[in-house]
């Protein structure tokens, strides 16, 4: 079986073809044809851009966001040092706790013996100065002074029996009594004892 394809027809019809060919130019290389299709539309970036081009550019570029500005930085103030008007300092407000903490400790170590000798401490270094922390030490100093006026005279009664009662109920009380103070206070609340003869500047303020 003999093939359709005639090699010398081919090439006698090649030779009428369009012929891709080109000749080299004197002084330089062959020419580069050029495939770009008639009707491309121009590079809305060109420099030889026209009107319609630049005015869509010009909307492209209104489109854009604003460039972000810059903040500067503001710390966030610290919760522990920011305070209502009015409200007594950090310091103050350590000095209260202690001036009333001291008379529970002080129940405990000597059975309120010796409850009184803090807040008298505090009271003297704050009472120029004035203010929260001055208060409430002499608060609490009055508060201890009582207790310890209470417990001699339930000392005193040990001999028919209640003392030992009295002695009881004001240890408890002194407990108690100055560790509400103590939170209260550290709070920044005034705190005033329930039962405080206040033998020291008379009542609060």
């Amino acid at each position: 079986m003999t093939s359709g394809f005639d090699e010398q027809e081919w090439r006698e019809s090649a030779k009428d073809g369009p012929s891709f060919e080109f000749e080299p130019t004197e002084g330089g290389p062959a020419p580069v044809p050029d495939f770009e299709p008639a009707g491309t539309p121009p590079d809305p970036f060109d420099e030889g851009e026209d009107e319609a081009a630049q005015a869509h550019r010009a909307e492209w570029r209104s489109a854009e966001p604003p460039p972000r500005e810059e903040q500067a930085f503001e710390p966030r103030p610290n919760r522990a040092e920011a305070r209502r008007p009015g409200m007594p300092t950090e310091e103050e407000r350590n000095f209260a706790m202690a001036a009333h903490a001291a008379g529970a400790v002080g129940a405990l170590v000597s059975v309120g013996a010796v409850g009184w000798l803090v807040p008298l401490i505090l009271w003297l270094v704050k009472k120029e100065e004035g203010g929260f922390a001055a208060e409430q030490s002499r608060e609490a100093l009055n508060f201890q002074l009582t207790m310890f006026i209470l417990g001699v005279i339930g000392a005193v009664l040990t001999c028919i029996g209640i003392g030992f009662v009295i002695i009881l109920l004001v240890w408890i009380a002194e407990i108690a009594y100055s560790i509400i103070g103590a939170i209260r206070t550290h709070k920044g609340e005034r705190y005033e004892y329930p039962v405080n003869f206040r033998l020291i500047g008379g009542p609060l303020a």
